[in-house]
């Protein structure tokens, strides 16, 4: 298996997880977000400079970017040519893909697919922010990392041998080019429960 194959394989499941986001694309089935997702993760990979940062991301935005285009056009679609509800696609039915099937299997699925977006978006999200921070300086780094870990103000100036004053100047400044970047790869930003969200749509992305 050569090492673009394996890449590609390695990382379905990836965009599975961020196809899940879209499901609420109008007039869309699933099956296409998933096909579009599929579509962008093999063009990330035949492009893949590994010399430019690391896959995630990269691939992140790729297939984002595809699937964001496929929101616009299928909601200028649904804008042209509105349906009713009795003719829309069943997107609340017992298993939210439109299919006919129990609500326990319903279930099975949906905790069968939590412990993917868990490992998946923690892996995703971890890479997001590393690439982010590295663009901060040293000292912005470190200030950052430990507000991350719930460290206050007044214990960072103490173990950096600085004031708290001094503290909040390195923060406030790193934070808006942390949220700049952030919007730059298509996110919103990092809410107060520590989750990346995306400008495309409501899902949260929990930062470990």
């Amino acid at each position: 298996m050569n090492d673009k194959k394996k890449l590609l394989e390695d990382h379905l499941a990836f965009a599975e997880v961020i196809a899940v986001e879209y499901f609420n694309i109008p007039m869309a089935d699933y099956k296409e977000a998933f096909s579009e997702a599929y579509l962008a993760l093999s063009r990330a990979v035949e492009r893949y400079n590994p010399d430019k940062g690391e896959f995630i991301p990269y691939a992140a935005r790729s297939i984002r970017n595809a699937l964001n285009t496929l929101y616009a056009k299928q909601l200028r679609m649904a804008k042209m040519f509105p349906v009713s509800l009795d003719s829309a696609p069943l997107w609340k039915s017992s298993t939210g893909f439109g299919l006919s099937s129990s609500k326990s299997s319903a279930g099975k699925f949906e905790d069968s697919r939590q412990d993917v977006r868990r490992q998946v978006g923690l892996q995703e999200t971890n890479s997001i922010l590393n690439e982010v921070m590295n663009m901060l300086s040293p000292r912005e780094r470190v200030v950052l990392e430990k507000i991350r870990l719930g460290f206050s103000l007044s214990e960072i100036g103490d173990k950096m041998g600085i004031s708290k004053q001094a503290v909040h100047k390195i923060s406030s400044p790193a934070l808006v080019k942390l949220r700049a970047h952030l919007k730059s790869l298509g996110f919103r930003g990092i809410d107060s429960y520590g989750f990346l969200r995306t400008s495309s749509s409501g899902m949260k992305k929990k930062v470990g």
